[in-house]
């Protein structure tokens, strides 16, 4: 069963225009089926681009392990003095540094991979900080100084908004599950979803994107179950 309703919100490419989310109309159940059909292709596209991806590290690998080698691939030790490859040095909250955006998200997820259970108590400084970024904006600059203004003009890194958008699902799943941070990766992978990320996006963006939208997608379901909303 298809919707009638189309899924406004990826229509366009988010990173030229940006969608404000304000106002928007109310189309009912219509709306709930079109995102999911929406997601779904997405996440089929995502999961068969990813299989030449994953098929380097073994038959069955985890996205997990996959967005590890990625990272391992993306990483530069000692490339800049506030960031450290093993999660040493990274301030416990944003503020007393300036920063490079992918550094801090790179840095996020080696706290993840190292210590699943700890993420939120790890990252949530920064997590909150990047997300109030995004939310205001509908970006994510490259570079920001101490007090959180951006000083690059460049948003266009696919990587940072995947890599978010899959941290905030993991501490959503299992550790917060604050309604914000669902509503934020909606958002995300809205933006990731319109900008043509399987033509531009590298494997650790489009990695990080199938884990957050195969996230989302669950989250979304179990919302609909807890609630009795059938379609």
């Amino acid at each position: 069963m298809s919707s009638a309703v189309s899924y406004r919100y990826v229509e366009k490419n988010l990173l030229l225009e940006k969608y404000h989310y304000m106002y928007t109309p109310y189309e009912g159940a219509g709306l709930l089926l079109a995102y999911i059909e929406q997601r779904t292709r997405f996440a089929e596209s995502l999961r068969k681009s990813s299989l030449k991806l994953t098929a380097e590290l073994s038959p069955r690998a985890a996205i997990g392990q996959a967005i590890n080698q990625a990272v391992k691939k993306e990483s530069k030790p000692n490339s800049n003095d506030t960031i450290s490859a093993d999660f040493v040095v990274l301030p416990t909250q944003p503020g007393p540094i300036a920063f490079v955006t992918g550094d801090i998200l790179l840095d996020m997820w080696r706290a993840y991979l190292r210590q699943p259970e700890k993420t939120a108590e790890l990252c949530s400084n920064w997590l909150n900080a990047l997300l109030r970024k995004f939310e205001v904006s509908k970006r994510l600059y490259a570079s920001y100084s101490a007090d959180l203004k951006p000083t690059s003009d460049n948003y266009s890194d696919l990587s940072n908004y995947a890599l978010l958008a899959a941290l905030l699902m993991h501490v959503y799943l299992s550790s917060w599950p604050s309604i914000k941070y669902l509503n934020a990766v909606l958002k995300l992978n809205d933006l990731l979803a319109s900008a043509s990320l399987l033509e531009y996006g590298d494997a650790l963006c489009q990695l990080a994107a199938l884990a957050s939208v195969e996230a989302e997608l669950a989250a979304v379901r179990a919302l609909m179950t807890a609630h009795q909303v059938a379609l």
